[in-house]
């Protein structure tokens, strides 16, 4: 099973002071610890037992205090008030914390392996975070013109789906259904019509990404790609 890149938006984690045998600070920045929220994942990590009632005590404890930032937050929204700075960084030094505390929860085997799924879930794309484009050998123009590369791509691909969706939503969005039955019949209707349109630009898509990757093959240098090969490990087979 490939892990949705819908829910592999990487977080960083902040240096913690070593126990044990010292995490590398390359893998601490890069890994996901979100991604161990995905069994498959924990699994291939070889997260045991213990440690798995220990990040669940940690992802308790972040859910509360979450709680706790989103219920002050709500009150400024319900007065339609930006909420103050002091609860957005709040909620920054909570996603840190929590960063830490899971951390200190793996060997630092278990974090380099989590850090190999990081990289292989994010894709090429991940060689744009100045760390992994240090790591790798990048040069500043190399991944200047990545980023370039990329954003045109992406412009590129929103105007292709935005051409195939929009007319579909906005036809539907402009129905109203009389009752459940025929809300359910429109939105059966409106889901197939998407999944067709998807299946209709698909292999546009797909060669906008060949095209991408072909790109970054002249880009990087045989060391450079030998490199990035490198960290990504053995293939995720989840």
């Amino acid at each position: 099973m490939k892990i949705s890149k819908v829910i592999a938006t990487t977080i960083s984690l902040l240096a913690i002071a070593s126990q044990g045998l010292a995490a590398d600070a390359f893998d601490k920045s890069v890994a996901n610890i979100a991604l161990l929220q995905i069994k498959e994942v924990q699994t291939d990590v070889g997260i045991t037992a213990a440690q798995r009632t220990q990040l669940n005590k940690h992802a308790d404890w972040f859910n509360a205090e979450s709680k706790k930032i989103n219920d002050q937050a709500a009150t400024y929204v319900q007065k339609n008030q930006q909420p103050p700075k002091s609860l957005t960084d709040k909620f920054v030094k909570l996603n840190n914390d929590m960063a830490n505390k899971v951390v200190g929860v793996l060997t630092a085997g278990q974090l380099k392996r989590l850090r190999e799924i990081t990289l292989q879930n994010a894709g090429p794309v991940a060689m744009m975070d100045p760390t992994v484009a240090k790591k790798i050998g990048l040069s500043d123009s190399q991944l200047k013109s990545i980023r370039s590369r990329f954003d045109s791509d992406a412009k590129k691909a929103d105007g292709i789906q935005e051409k195939a969706f929009k007319p579909i939503i906005d036809k539907y969005k402009a129905k109203k259904p009389k009752d459940d039955a025929e809300a359910k019949k429109l939105s059966e209707a409106y889901a197939k019509e998407m999944d067709a349109a998807g299946k209709k630009i698909a292999p546009q898509l797909n060669k906008i990404q060949s095209d991408f990757s072909a790109f970054l093959k002249k880009t990087l240098s045989t060391k450079q790609d030998s490199a990035w090969k490198a960290l990504l490990g053995k293939p995720f087979k989840g």
